[in-house]
């Protein structure tokens, strides 16, 4: 791996030297130039020197907006490609990390100026929202029902989602759901409270009730909860398994 990464960079100057332009004065040269180096990570199969490489990229200082979207938008096309959840987690992340201008970190003596990446990548949003979607996935396998709950509060606050109440009401439910899955814990207590101070829920008064009866540390009886809550349930039925635990 070690080999490739520096085979990569130096097949990065290469390009640069060959063409023999700044990376900030050649807009089209230099997206070219991004985009082939993290095609050569692809098709060596080097998963992590492709992250290194685009967060490394990203960092260079007079690097253009416009390169380092290009960049971010053909990884973007690898994803479904990972060999497995792991390395599709780490490539999620790293995008979604430049895209919203993550990687800046403060400089020491003697190193190069690093400037943050652009936050204005149109596929950012999109990117959260693939990321955060598999994180549930993730954690469902272990039945981690508090991270499960906090990757849906995650979508939950994407401005589009929370626009948008055929999104947001769902999403808002879910978080509902897991929130009375989850043990109580303070991370859990935190997370419960600051869910019923949200003003949306008032559009779902039986989840408010519910969150409420939680709250009161009331115990909850499996059948008078379905009797409550069928309906609700009805339209959740990926919910099955979840719902078994209580």
């Amino acid at each position: 791996m070690g080999r490739i990464a520096g085979w990569v960079v130096l097949d990065w100057r290469v390009k640069l030297a060959l063409a023999g332009f700044k990376p900030a004065g050649d807009v089209a040269g230099t997206k070219n130039a991004v985009i082939e180096i993290i095609k050569l990570c692809y098709e060596a199969w080097a998963w992590k020197t492709l992250n290194d490489q685009i967060v490394l990229l990203s960092r260079r200082r007079g690097q253009v907006k416009q390169a380092v979207t290009a960049m971010v938008q053909q990884a973007m096309h690898y994803i479904d490609d990972t060999p497995d959840t792991e390395t599709r987690i780490e490539l999620i992340k790293t995008l979604n990390s430049v895209s919203a201008g993550k990687e800046k970190k403060k400089p020491k003596e003697g190193d190069n100026v690093v400037e943050e990446a652009p936050s204005d990548i149109p596929s950012l949003l999109e990117l959260k929202r693939i990321y955060y979607e598999l994180m549930i996935r993730y954690y469902s396998h272990s039945n981690d029902y508090l991270e499960i709950c906090r990757s849906y509060k995650s979508i939950y606050e994407i401005p589009s989602v929370k626009a948008d109440p055929s999104q947001w009401i769902p999403v808002l439910r879910k978080i509902c759901w897991y929130l009375v899955l989850s043990p109580h814990d303070p991370m859990q207590s935190s997370l419960l409270y600051s869910t019923l101070e949200d003003k949306n829920l008032s559009e779902i008064p039986k989840f408010s009730f519910l969150l409420k009866q939680v709250i009161t540390m009331e115990a909850i009886q499996r059948t008078a909860l379905w009797k409550t809550y069928s309906d609700e349930f009805e339209n959740e039925k990926a919910m099955l398994g979840a719902w078994q635990a209580l």
